[in-house]
């Protein structure tokens, strides 16, 4: 039998930089560590708190889990 197992769930904030240029720069932040029970709405509104320490806006926000995958069999 095929079974998965939670090893680890993050959040990754992806913070958008203005360069001098005037380009735009991409940057990932990441939390690791998280329960795997943990809420995409607790997610949010944690990182929504984060960004206020940020100097660079939010773009995208990730809920990332990670599992592998294991033959019980």
């Amino acid at each position: 039998m095929i079974t998965e197992v939670s090893t680890n769930t993050q959040m990754k904030m992806i913070l958008e930089i203005s360069k001098s240029d005037g380009s735009k720069q991409k940057h990932a932040k990441s939390l690791n560590g998280l329960k795997e029970t943990v809420s995409s709405d607790d997610i949010y509104a944690v990182a929504e708190k984060l960004v206020t320490l940020q100097k660079h806006p939010m773009t995208d926000l990730y809920k990332v889990e990670t599992k592998r995958i294991v033959n019980e069999g």
